[in-house]
């Protein structure tokens, strides 16, 4: 005797049933993949910034220790035997050598005598062309020739309190150009016929 088998339509209709599953397998799987891999990725990009900041801490760290070493953060030596710090105190010796003939050897030639009072000298910052000199000087160079020609006299040392105080009296005392130059020949006793100072290149002329 011969027994009925399953009608063809229940077969058919598990087939709909098994692919949706695989396929939503797959999905979930597809899903996970990417999950783990992006989570590795950021792990990765975050160790990676870890990395970099600890770099630049090294870095810094590095930087910090070579300025222990830099010569310029040890102990300083000074450029002379007494230091000069009174600012004030300065400025008064400045003024006593501007106005001391004897600075000098010329005979009643002083720094006074070509501008009083430190008064009418050239407000343009130094390094600058002279013309009397010739050439680009710094303030420092500049006392020096004046001291060499018309004070007739040694060079001032580059690091001493004279140096020093002539430049500061100077910095104290600049003026404009433009603050009257016939106030300033008429003031001038290098202007004078009979003064040595009164040549074609008169030292008084470009300071």
């Amino acid at each position: 005797m011969k027994y009925p088998t399953k009608s063809s339509g229940t077969a058919s209709g598990s087939k709909p049933i098994k692919l949706f599953l695989t396929l939503s397998t797959l999905l979930i799987s597809t899903l996970l993949v990417f999950s783990v891999f992006t989570t590795s990725a950021n792990a990765e990009e975050s160790m990676s910034e870890d990395a970099a900041d600890l770099t630049a801490t090294k870095n810094t760290q590095i930087q910090v220790a070579q300025m222990g070493k830099n010569p310029c953060s040890s102990k300083s030596m000074p450029i002379r035997k007494k230091q000069v710090t009174n600012y004030k105190k300065l400025l008064k010796y400045g003024k006593k050598l501007w106005n001391d003939e004897k600075f000098g050897k010329a005979k009643g030639t002083s720094c006074n005598t070509c501008h009083p009072n430190g008064a009418l000298l050239n407000s343009k910052p130094y390094p600058k062309y002279i013309k009397m000199a010739g050439e680009i000087l710094t303030v420092d160079q500049m006392i020096n020739f004046c001291m060499i020609n018309p004070m007739k006299t040694k060079a001032l040392k580059w690091n001493s309190k004279e140096m020093t105080a002539i430049a500061a009296y100077i910095a104290k005392h600049t003026m404009t150009k433009s603050q009257g130059k016939m106030k300033h020949d008429m003031m001038n006793p290098c202007m004078k016929m009979k003064n040595p100072c009164n040549k074609m290149m008169n030292p008084c002329s470009g300071m």
